[in-house]
């Protein structure tokens, strides 16, 4: 199961593997190492977390979050143990709802994911609930044991269910009329 601080039930701080899927394309999906912190759901590459390793960073605040267990086989996939996160703004203003589909390596992982994000914002500020501490206790060898267990269950579906990973745009790369232009005309 996931890395969880606090209570079962609540928790400031989620980190652990999670596959994230394309919403539309049932073969898009990539291994992530997710960390809710602080009222973002972070996606690295790989568990260090360190700064260049994130990948996406989901804003959760003046969001509305709703979060629902998705149906094995619902929508044409067959990856099992998926959750939906729906992110409505509070203002219509700024824009429609975001939706992002992710797998966890377990039920219960799935669970422990879809209750964090549920309650994160009653625990935001608790200074008691802070990332774990690595170095050197029972606790901490635990998770990582947990996580690399995780890891090598997603990265099996992976392969079994044939997902390339999303496509990533480039900072530099040219957008709008001047990526069209270069697509179609290659100047």
């Amino acid at each position: 199961m996931p890395a969880q601080l606090g209570s079962p039930r609540h928790a400031l701080i989620m980190e652990g593997y999670l596959l994230y899927l394309d919403t539309q394309d049932t073969s898009i999906g990539e291994l992530v190492y997710g960390a809710l912190e602080e009222g973002f759901l972070k996606l690295y590459a790989s568990a260090d977390r360190a700064t260049d390793a994130l990948r996406y960073e989901i804003p959760l605040t003046d969001h509305q979050l709703r979060v629902k267990l998705v149906p094995y086989g619902e929508n044409g996939s067959f990856v099992p143990c998926r959750f939906q996160v729906d992110l409505e703004p509070y203002q219509a203003t700024s824009g429609m709802i975001r939706t992002y589909l992710f797998a966890a390596a377990t039920f219960q992982a799935t669970q422990a994911w879809c209750d964090a994000l549920f309650d994160w914002k009653r625990h935001v500020f608790d200074p008691s609930l802070r990332s774990l501490d690595i170095a050197g206790n029972t606790e901490a060898c635990s998770v990582v044991t947990v996580a690399a267990t995780e890891r090598t269950t997603l990265e099996a579906r992976i392969v079994e269910c044939s997902l390339a990973p999303h496509h990533v745009v480039s900072s530099s790369s040219p957008t709008g009329l001047a990526a069209w232009f270069k697509r179609h005309f290659g100047t």
